[in-house]
């Protein structure tokens, strides 16, 4: 982990059992070097984090897809009519 994104609410929930998650979380990052990020939950971004669990991260390193998991990209958004527009002048 690169680093970890956090809510104040998680510090603050009436669950001690979440509370302590919250800790543990906390001491993993530090000890594998991780930068953390603390989110007042008065603020947009850290309501907005809090609405999707209160916790995120990003990853040092990219996680291996399984090729058939993911669709070409270009296909998809040909077929539905949603190609991107041309950035080149056409000859």
């Amino acid at each position: 982990m690169h680093r970890l994104l956090l809510s104040d609410n998680l510090f603050r929930a009436r669950s001690l059992l979440r509370r302590r998650q919250a800790v543990s979380l906390v001491e993993s990052a530090r000890a594998s070097g991780a930068a953390l990020h603390v989110f007042s939950s008065h603020h947009v971004s850290g309501a907005q984090l809090a609405s999707f669990s209160g916790f995120a991260a990003v990853l040092r390193y990219a996680l291996p897809l399984d090729p058939d998991d993911v669709e070409d990209e270009d296909e998809g958004e040909e077929e539905e009519g949603l190609s991107a527009p041309r950035t080149t002048p056409r000859r």
